[in-house]
């Protein structure tokens, strides 16, 4: 479940059995590398070698070497998921969602600590992603796909968003 890529595009990290787990896209025997026992877990990996996983708990993320070894905890928000890399950096961007009211931030962190920041207000219904290494940021609002460039060099948002596909209305 919930498959993420490699850096370089050979391998895909996933979540199966209660771990996280790796295989080769060329093939080969999936390999485990730690526990992640939770059901709707994320993952990101980047240029290091090292996963950082969100378990959807309120322990923060989870961060691993991707052939296995010590979990660290790396503190977050409470309700903070779905961990993307800075491409070549320390830094994540992850989606903290404040329950009383449901009220969605786009934020940014550093596995190096210090106080995550907010890089984008979302509506209750968005979510969104950032496509490296192209530096875009997509996300949905009311109903549309939204892309918008992000700045690594800033750790910002730059210009404004650009609708590129309307959602159907619905029946």
């Amino acid at each position: 479940m919930y498959p993420f890529w490699s850096p370089d595009g050979a391998d895909i990290g996933f979540f199966a059995d209660g771990q996280l787990k790796r295989v080769a896209i060329a093939g080969g025997p999936v390999q485990p590398i730690c526990d992640a026992p939770r059901t709707f877990p994320s993952g990101s990996w980047n240029e290091r070698n090292q996963i950082l996983f969100s378990l959807g708990t309120a322990s923060g993320f989870q961060l691993v070497a991707a052939s296995g070894g010590s979990v660290t905890t790396v503190p977050a928000n409470r309700f903070s998921d779905r961990p993307q890399w800075v491409s070549g950096t320390d830094r994540f961007i992850f989606i903290f969602i404040d329950r009383e009211p449901a009220n969605p931030k786009m934020m940014i962190g550093s596995v190096s600590g210090g106080t995550p920041s907010v890089l984008l207000d979302l509506d209750a219904a968005s979510s969104g992603a950032l496509l490296a290494p192209s530096n875009v940021r997509v996300f949905n609002r009311a109903g549309a796909l939204y892309a918008q460039r992000f700045d690594p060099s800033r750790l910002a948002v730059t210009g404004a968003a650009r609708a590129l596909l309307d959602a159907p209305p619905l029946a």
